[in-house]
């Protein structure tokens, strides 16, 4: 701390503003993290963001749920609770704009509102690899990794039967496949024959880092809940399928069927 402080450091709000024209201003997201810790099952979201701008000031910061403008503070430090949202899945991302009307983007947090992850913490099986227990342990920079092949699956035992109609996916470091498919089961996930089928994709984009998959069905009744990847996308198969979660979201006020 010391050193910061030295007459010959020098910190970025002392720079000078480089380049011709006007600079953008930066912004990120300071809370919640993106970390799998975003989960808002009983209380508002509050996001917290900072912005700053090297040659000019800072007129207002926008706070953005996918494409939805939510709400808007003009004054640091920025922050805005969500106190109507509706249930669901969101990318949040902060949209800073300085007095020159120059936008910038942040971060983006993937949060949820109103619902609670079935799968959490949850008794988990795998095709094969490392940590199969890392997809459900609410960390989104721990993964499960898979060997080196097509096709594998990794599938989580609820615990109970519930309807769900809800999956989300967040891959690990570049592997994630091209085509893959949701199964449910009620009973005996050894046996082939208690598998249905609700979901599937094929040819989806290769995306380099942390693909992200919210998968919506009809709602179907369901024990355990599986995954099958079948191919790797962007002809990545020089190592396995890395999984950081596999979540099951549901409402906080959906009751289980039943319990085996």
């Amino acid at each position: 701390m010391m050193t910061m402080r030295h007459d010959f450091i020098v910190t970025l709000d002392e720079l000078p503003a480089f380049g011709e024209g006007n600079i953008a201003p930066h912004v990120g997201i300071l809370s919640p993290c993106d970390d799998g810790s975003a989960w808002f099952p009983d209380e508002p979201m509050r996001i917290r963001a900072y912005a700053v701008d090297r040659d000019g000031t800072i007129d207002r910061v926008e706070f953005h749920a996918g494409d939805q403008l939510i709400g808007t503070d003009r004054t640091a430090p920025y922050e805005y609770t969500w106190n109507v949202a509706p249930e669901g899945c969101y990318d949040m991302t902060a949209v800073a704009v300085d007095n020159s009307g120059e936008r910038s983007r942040s971060n983006t947090v993937r949060a949820t509102v109103g619902l609670v992850d079935l799968a959490r913490g949850k008794k988990i099986v795998a095709s094969s690899g490392e940590s199969p227990d890392h997809a459900v342990d609410g960390d989104y920079f721990t993964v499960w990794s898979s060997e080196n092949s097509d096709p594998q699956w990794i599938y989580v035992d609820l615990g109970g039967t519930y309807a769900i109609e809800r999956v989300n996916l967040l891959w690990g470091w570049k592997i994630h496949p091209s085509d893959f498919a949701i199964d449910v089961a009620v009973r005996d996930p050894e046996a082939p024959s208690s598998w249905k089928e609700v979901y599937s994709a094929q040819d989806r984009p290769y995306v380099t880092w942390e693909a992200t998959d919210r998968v919506r069905f009809h709602s179907t009744t369901a024990r355990y809940v599986r995954l099958r990847a079948k191919r790797r996308a962007g002809y990545q198969t020089w190592a396995g399928y890395q999984l950081a979660a596999i979540e099951v979201p549901v409402s906080r006020k959906i009751g289980r069927i039943s319990h085996e």
